[in-house]
């Protein structure tokens, strides 16, 4: 990886990080209002999982993408077994990979029980990485195949993402941690970010939805420069 190349967009990033925030700010929100109102043992998981994902819309519902209306529907059928997996996967003790695998695997079959084989479930390794971030967004970060797999074309870091493979997930665990190093260098840019958090966003120490957030503009904005252009 070429840091150099990565303090260029980190200066193209501070340049457009206003335009970018009017775009992007509604992740801070959607990750406090989670921690705000998500309660695991919440006696009617429904409505409280309904409340606490009402601010991550475009994370799980966007386009012909549906993971949460999915989740929800499942949850209305069966909020036993939906409350097992979600707590399985929050169960820090063990292997990440192997509990996005279980998750995934297991919410499809029982979405096959609940609606029969018409209905996608959705619940890909975005929508599993979302629900992981929500909880926990100093451990992980907001993840899209094609942004990471436009990123490691972009700075040339040396793995192919393949869709739908579990590795993904691992290296891209790995390519965030290299690019928050550099992030965390400039105090220029933590200053910014800093100042631009109100008291409805996520403060996230560790940086880990801006290191996201910055990896995402560099190739939804930064790359596209017309974007940029036409957007101010």
């Amino acid at each position: 990886m070429n840091t150099k190349e990565i303090t260029s967009y980190i200066e193209e990033y501070k340049k457009n990080i206003d335009w970018i925030n009017s775009q992007e700010i509604y992740k801070w929100h959607a990750i406090k209002h989670f921690q705000d109102n998500f309660d695991i043992n919440s006696q009617d998981l429904y409505s409280n999982l309904e409340v606490s994902l009402s601010k991550a819309s475009n994370l799980l519902d966007s386009g012909y993408y549906y993971p949460k209306r999915m989740l929800l529907a499942n949850v209305q059928k069966t909020p036993e077994k939906i409350r097992s997996l979600f707590q399985y996967l929050f169960n820090e003790e063990l292997d990440i990979l192997e509990r996005i695998q279980v998750f995934h695997s297991e919410l499809k079959s029982l979405n096959k029980e609940n609606f029969g084989y018409d209905k996608n479930d959705y619940q890909d390794h975005r929508a599993i990485i979302v629900y992981l971030t929500l909880n926990y967004p100093e451990r992980y970060f907001l993840y899209k195949f094609k942004m990471f797999k436009d990123f490691t074309s972009t700075i040339n870091f040396p793995y192919t993402p393949i869709r739908g493979r579990i590795e993904n997930i691992g290296q891209y665990l790995n390519i965030c941690e290299l690019i928050r190093n550099e992030i965390e260098k400039d105090n220029e840019l933590i200053g910014i970010h800093e100042s631009r958090l109100d008291k409805n966003c996520y403060r996230d120490k560790r940086h880990n939805v801006l290191t996201q957030d910055f990896i995402y503009a560099v190739v939804r904005y930064i790359n596209k420069p017309q974007i940029l252009q036409e957007k101010k």
